[in-house]
């Protein structure tokens, strides 16, 4: 999903760190949707190695990216005032 849904596994990876030294075994995460649209569901994500695998793997290339000077905007649908994702930046009037 070009690394746009990481922060459950963000969510996931710090609770793991940070219980590293107890018997936690087991991460479980969940998205709760909380309107009437999303159906007040919670929808739960178990965490696993292979989960996990692909986390570090998406994380790494984003990393490795912006290593290289690669990070692209991305500003979102168009809205009434220009973009939509640009239309409480501080930096949009010099931004591209």
């Amino acid at each position: 999903m070009a690394g746009q849904y990481l922060q459950l596994p963000i969510y996931a990876a710090a609770a793991s760190a940070h219980h590293a030294d107890t018997s936690l075994t087991r991460v479980s995460t969940a998205y709760w949707f909380i309107t009437e649209r999303g159906g007040f569901a919670v929808r739960e994500v178990e965490w696993d190695a292979e989960r996990n695998g692909r986390f570090e793997d998406v994380l790494g290339r984003i990393v490795d990216g912006i290593g290289t000077g690669l990070f692209p905007a991305h500003p979102g649908d168009d809205a009434r005032r220009g973009p939509k994702n640009c239309e409480y930046c501080p930096y949009d009037a010099v931004c591209s």
